[in-house]
């Protein structure tokens, strides 16, 4: 059994078209391929994750191999993933799911088929957030996101562009989806409605300049007598408080002796 985290949401790649020329900053005069270039500019980050998954008890336990797209976040290397890929739900009112627990990670790189593997760095359960630490990868160039300086902010009607991978057996092939922003939460913190279905979970969203403005997470509502959970946009400068913590994480788990 394989469970890859994806989407199709193929109608949406033919409604980017004026974001991807928006983002590649070129017109299409037949010397440069738009999509090309905007796909280069926001893919280079993106690598795959293999995963063993565990689900049930300790006494009734199967083990179903997983995969999902990360973000590199860090010149480290550190990646960045949806937190839904670790465990059966999120927040509370998952006591009737199977227990889900996810270990044996490791990394893949598009042009490399070489694995890394990882360790588990950090977590962040209110975000829906976890950050895996790859191991050996030497003097490699690490292509990464800046959710600091270079972050855009969200606001209403605002086109937003995402970009995700396929897996190896399409060639980890790049696709796109398209965003609009509208409307804004508060409550239980600062996030962001966006009009379309959000099937690009845990993964950076780009404002038509190519700035990261936040990551989609799974939420849960659970105010109402069934929990019921759904998909936000966080922005940027949370999403990058939660970097810099996994960061020193990582940094502290690498310290200490084996």
């Amino acid at each position: 059994m394989r469970i890859r985290t994806m989407a199709p949401a193929l109608c949406a790649a033919a409604l980017g078209l004026a974001a991807l020329l928006c983002l590649s900053g070129q017109g299409q005069d037949g010397s440069r391929n738009p999509y090309v270039q905007a796909l280069k500019a926001c893919s280079g980050n993106l690598v795959c994750v293999k995963y063993v998954l565990e689900i049930g008890t300790e006494d009734d336990a199967m083990e179903v191999s997983g995969e999902v797209t990360g973000s590199l976040v860090d010149p480290s290397g550190l990646v960045m993933i949806p937190g839904s890929s670790l465990h059966a739900g999120i927040g509370e009112g998952e006591s009737q799911a199977p227990k889900m627990k996810a270990s044996n990670f490791v990394v893949v790189f598009p042009d490399d088929d070489k694995e890394y593997d990882a360790v588990l760095a950090a977590t962040d359960t209110k975000l829906n957030l976890a950050f895996l630490a790859p191991a050996g990868l030497g003097d490699r160039k690490i292509e990464c996101v800046d959710f600091s300086a270079r972050a855009g902010t969200p606001s209403l009607g605002a086109e937003l562009v995402g970009v995700d991978r396929l897996g190896k057996g399409f060639d980890y092939a790049p696709y796109f989806e398209k965003y609009v922003v509208s409307g804004e939460v508060r409550q239980p913190r600062p996030m962001y409605v966006l009009s379309c279905s959000m099937s690009i979970l845990g993964l950076p969203i780009y404002d038509l300049s190519g700035r990261p403005v936040g990551v989609i997470t799974e939420q849960t509502d659970s105010g109402r007598d069934l929990v019921i959970s759904a998909e936000f946009l966080i922005p940027a400068d949370a999403v990058n408080s939660t970097i810099q913590a996994a960061k020193k994480k990582a940094e502290e788990s690498r310290k200490k002796p084996d």
